[in-house]
């Protein structure tokens, strides 16, 4: 085993890199941690804040939005502060009643109120679209009935039979905790990217040196032999990091410990790192100096989080940004992370889109084990 010792040699001397990582990565989680409150799941009233932007002003509007004041707080946000109210959850949605809206329902019936919402947190939003659905619904019962009314008669008929219904307000349970431990392992990505590059990386470059290459070859040490060894490795390597890290979430979000969803996010890491591990072996056969590693290992870890969602979130990217971002595993790793967080129950149906995502991961994995193979066969050819 002494491919494997050298291999444990290196990670010693750049085990500095790694536990830097690490703690900062602790610190980032431990001030989130602190930052998030009490994050025990709880009832409440559910009351959802929202923006409504009103193009249309008349009589049935004006009862719609009295009407709704029973499921939503009403806040102001300027146009060009929308999208970040969403990313901070000042609201859950933007309802937009565009010009002409109370014409055309006249005329046509037509519905064109359109929403925009946090797609992780739609659900919270059925209470709501059912209250707009059952208000215009009744509006459009006494228009067709009654042609002879008012639009003023409709919304006061309106009224008085919601008044008259029993109001009950949607209780939800909120798990803050479970929520929180999606970023947690969103932001994994970049800080497995990061190490699994630099450690890889440097040990490629290591073994390609002349001199290490001379030795093996003389050595009763076969070249199959030295790439299971590496191999064996890297694979320790990769699965270490997601047990620590696992653990670590165990500390920072004790009630999901070993819970259904914390073992798919593990193996949704762990899918994760074989796609890190292929990519990272392919630029270490690529690299030709240690000195162009570190720079390499940020821009790829930092750049693919940037593009895939990591730190920002995947409905606030532009259609180019995710057009590309489907070209990158980190992609389909953190939406099987929010997927996830919303599972319910574990059945074929709920997991189906999960696993399929896994098993993309894997794919870039074995595309990036091939490439490295034919580059590695290549560069023995011109080294011979």
């Amino acid at each position: 085993m002494k491919v494997f010792n050298l291999y444990g040699k290196i990670i010693k001397r750049n085990i500095i890199s790694v536990v830097a990582y690490i703690v900062a990565f602790i610190v980032i989680t431990l001030l989130f941690v602190g930052n998030q409150g009490s994050s025990s799941p709880n009832f409440q009233n559910q009351q959802i804040p929202i923006t409504l932007v009103n193009h249309d002003e008349s009589v049935l509007i004006d009862g719609l939005i009295e009407y709704l004041n029973q499921y939503v707080i009403y806040r102001d946000v300027e146009d060009n502060d929308l999208l970040d109210a969403l990313y901070y959850r000042e609201i859950y949605a933007v309802i937009t009643i565009p010009h002409g809206f109370t014409t055309d329902w006249q005329q046509e019936g037509n519905i064109q109120i359109t929403r925009e919402a946090i797609p992780d947190a739609e659900y919270i939003l059925i209470n709501v679209e059912s209250a707009i659905n059952r208000y215009l619904n009744m509006a459009t019962m006494y228009q067709t009935n009654l042609p002879d009314w008012t639009l003023d008669d409709i919304v006061n008929q309106i009224t008085i039979d919601l008044t008259q219904e029993a109001i009950a307000n949607r209780t939800i349970v909120t798990d803050n905790v479970l929520e929180n431990a999606t970023y947690y392992f969103n932001y994994l990505s970049y800080v497995l990217f990061a190490i699994i590059l630099s450690i890889v990386g440097i040990v490629s470059l290591r073994l390609k040196k002349l001199d290490i290459k001379r030795r093996m070859l003389l050595s009763p040490y076969s070249q199959r032999r030295t790439n299971l060894e590496v191999m064996l490795g890297h694979g320790i390597l990769a699965i270490g990091l997601v047990i620590i890290m696992g653990f670590l979430s165990i500390l920072f979000y004790p009630s999901i410990a070993f819970s259904r969803q914390w073992i798919l996010f593990i193996a949704n890491c762990l899918c994760l790192s074989f796609a890190i591990l292929s990519i990272s072996y392919t630029i270490g056969l690529l690299v030709k100096g240690e000195s162009a590693l570190p720079a390499i290992a940020n821009v790829v870890s930092l750049g693919t989080s940037f593009l895939t969602g990591v730190f920002v979130p995947q409905f606030l990217l532009g259609d180019g940004v995710l057009a590309i971002a489907h070209g990158l595993p980190n992609y389909y790793f953190v939406s099987n992370n929010l997927r996830i967080s919303q599972l319910q129950s574990i059945t074929w149906e709920t997991t189906k889109s999960i696993i399929l995502y896994m098993g993309i991961q894997l794919l870039f994995g074995c595309v990036f084990m091939v490439m490295a193979l034919f580059i590695s066969r290549a560069k023995n050819r011109e080294e011979a």
